[in-house]
Parts: structure tokens; sequence; C-alpha cells
């Protein structure tokens, strides 16, 4: 057979045709797709539409098998007692390597059971905990139900400094499997209110009052200026200078604040 003729045989072939290109590629056995590309449809396009042709057609050719590992490997043996059938044939029907069909036909003993999956946890584990290490940490969380792990561990570092205690991690998965760990309650956050401020048309109708602005002053002191404004003409009404948040302050200067408005009233008539 000629080798040129094999190539185009086996590999998408470009034909032209006038002023167009047309971009071949070969879909089922015997049959011919031919794709029309458009003005947007490259020839790199066109080899991505057939790499994803090739994949639909394996997938569809190949059946869905929806069997257990378990009946599977429950019908190889069975084949395979049966006699009909060799090692290679049974590889070859399961989709198997050869190794894995003398692990399962060997593992058999008579009982399916045989033929589930082995734990994969090691027999021996080098970092695993001392017991010894377990007890004292959970004796420690007994008497001290609040504490958390971190804490628990530096105390049992102070009492024994030799002994190489574990991470506070480690200490508190352990704990949690304990049931020694209790969960937080999860508190619900309420957000700030959206209610629209009242509308102030006159001085006097809505006065703003807010701690804002902190600073440090130059001999290391905290100063929160507290300020009380009129919504209506943004007049500074009050600005007092206090060391912290307090509300006995803020009393103080509200009641100046209106005493002054009464005395203001009274001169007024």
């Amino acid at each position: 057979m000629d080798p040129a003729h094999t190539k185009r045989r086996h590999s998408p072939k470009l034909e032209h045709s006038g002023d167009r290109w047309f971009h071949s590629v070969s879909l089922w056995r015997g049959g011919l797709y031919r794709y029309k590309p458009g003005t947007s449809f490259t020839f790199l396009t066109g080899d991505m539409v057939y790499r994803l042709i090739r994949m639909v057609r394996r997938y569809l050719i190949m059946p869905w098998n929806q069997e257990s590992p378990m009946n599977q490997r429950i019908k190889l043996v069975a084949d395979w007692l049966s006699g009909n059938y060799t090692k290679t044939q049974l590889a070859h029907r399961f989709n198997v390597s050869r190794p894995t069909v003398d692990k399962w036909i060997a593992r058999h003993d008579g009982d399916l059971k045989s033929l589930s999956e082995l734990s994969r946890r090691p027999h021996n584990s080098p970092n695993k905990t001392d017991d010894e290490i377990l007890a004292r940490v959970v004796a420690m969380k007994e008497a001290h139900d609040k504490w958390g792990p971190k804490k628990l561990l530096e105390l049992l570092r102070i009492e024994d400094p030799t002994i190489a205690w574990p991470a506070p991690s480690t200490a508190g998965q352990w704990l949690d499997r304990l049931g020694l760990v209790s969960k937080r309650r999860f508190k619900r956050r309420h957000g700030t209110s959206h209610a629209p401020m009242r509308e102030a048309n006159e001085p006097n109708k809505t006065w703003c009052a807010d701690y804002k602005g902190q600073f440090k002053m130059l001999n290391g002191q905290m100063c929160f200026p507290l300020t009380v404004t009129d919504h209506a003409s943004r007049l500074i009404l009050a600005c007092r200078a206090h060391p912290k948040i307090m509300t006995q302050p803020v009393k103080q200067a509200f009641e100046r604040l209106f005493s002054g408005i009464r005395h203001a009233a009274s001169h007024s008539f």
C-alpha cells in the first residue's frame, strides 16, 4: 500500500474546490464527514472539532458500566473457576491488567468478603501521640473545661518541660474526638439600621452627636472629641475633649446645652 495514500486516509485532509477550503475528517469507520468552514471558522478550530469528535466517538462506542467493583471481582473469579477463560482472556474481558487478575484470584478463599477492599491504614504510625500524654491532656481538660488546647499545653509544658508535647492542633483534634470540645454558638450579627434620618427644615429640630476623630496627644494620652451639631444649620453646638468614651460627660454636655436653650428662650420672650 502506498504510504502517502495511507497518510491521507488516516489524517484530516484539506481539499481546494474553487474559492473555498473543505476540512474533511473521518468520523465513522468507512464514512467521511465533511466540514464547510464559515468566515470565522479557521483550520485551528477545525482541528479542535476533529479532536472533539474523536472524544465523543470514544465514549459513544464504549458502553457505560454501572456495575460496582465488587460485582466485577465476583464475576472475574466466577469466570476463572468455570475454567472457560484464561487469565489473559479475563484481563481483556474486564479491562484490567494481568497482575490485577492474579491478585484477586489469589485473594479469593471461598468467601466473598475476601474480595472486598482492604484497609489502607498503616499498621504502625511512629508519629502517633502516646496514650500517657493524651491521658494527661484529657485530665487537664477535665479540670479546666473552659480552656483551649493552646492554654492547656502551655500549662503542661510549665509542669513538665522534658516531655515533647503535641501541637495544639493535634491536641484539639483528640479532644474533639473524645467529645470534650463544646461548639461555640453562632451569634447572629445585627446589621446597622437603615432608617432614614429625620428631616430638619428648621434649626434645633434635630441634633447630631458623635464621638469621632480620636487622636493621640503629645503626652501620649488619647483624646476623644464629642461633637454636637445642628442638622439644619450645621452649627457646632458643643465640642468637648474626653479621655475616653463615657456616658456621664455626654449627659452633662446635653444638660448644659438644654439649659442654655431654656435660658435663651426665656430672655427672648
